[in-house]
């Protein structure tokens, strides 16, 4: 199989976890629909960690299985197998998460749905748990990393895919002086995401495909990166946030 190949399989069978997910937790809200906000808000928060658990560990063994298929591409010596990251969501993040849901629920100006809202953040988690075991494994082989965006991302992740690829540390130390996400443990930079991202991380074992592959994908979204770094008058950009907003007016993105 191809390196894109295996990116995209990789990026399907994800969303297809996100797909189950999204139906058991529609079922969840069918079952509190009618009911006080308050009612539903503390439905969601009791029941979205039971309910995304075995999704959230799917994704991880999709992602030490992608890893050990790539090291053996590599033709790396000995024995090999790739953990998965710990899951389940901070409690903290789930009630947050089960807060911001609601507020379609309290306010009809807000344009979007309980259920679309809580689809993004399943998606999220689900990306986040395979993106964690690679970065898991990948610290652990000090190899580097490289953002896989996919075809007509938005700005945001088009930017972190242009950036050289970065290691991944288990302390708390900088990968060059950049700023630092933390997620189970892991520290690392060149990771943040948002709902509805589908952005997959991938090890760079030299000398195999993927690596090209990855180097290629970098060239392109650096390319764009210096397109945007002008705006429409030639005048230089330098705040991130007009970078961002001249990315989406000139390449028609989010």
């Amino acid at each position: 199989m191809s390196a894109s190949s295996m990116v995209n399989e990789h990026r399907t069978q994800l969303m297809q976890l996100r797909a189950l997910a999204d139906t058991d937790v529609a079922a969840v809200l069918r079952a509190v629909s009618g009911g006080p906000v308050a009612s539903v808000r503390d439905a969601l928060i009791e029941a979205l960690p039971e309910v995304l658990a075995p999704y959230l560990t799917a994704s991880g063994e999709l992602a030490a299985a992608f890893i050990e298929d790539l090291r053996m591409e590599a033709g790396r010596r000995g024995v090999f197998y790739a953990e998965t990251a710990p899951v389940g969501i901070p409690p903290a993040k789930v009630e947050a998460t089960a807060r911001w849901a609601v507020a379609p629920l309290l306010d009809e100006s807000v344009q979007s749905t309980v259920e679309s809202r809580l689809s993004g953040s399943v998606a999220r988690s689900i990306m986040d748990a395979s993106r964690d075991t690679m970065l898991l494994n990948g610290g652990q082989q000090g190899i580097k990393f490289q953002r896989m965006p996919r075809p007509g991302c938005c700005a945001f992740c088009g930017m972190l895919a242009s950036r050289p690829p970065w290691m991944a540390y288990k302390s708390g130390v900088s990968a060059g002086g950049a700023v630092q996400y933390e997620r189970g443990g892991v520290s690392w930079s060149g990771t943040a995401s948002h709902d509805e991202c589908h952005c997959v991380v991938v090890p760079l074992y030299p000398g195999t495909e993927m690596a090209s592959l990855a180097a290629a994908t970098r060239h392109d979204f650096e390319e764009m990166y210096q397109q945007s770094n002008n705006d429409g008058a030639g005048t230089s950009l330098s705040a991130t946030k007009d970078i961002l907003a001249e990315w989406r007016r000139y390449h028609g993105t989010r």
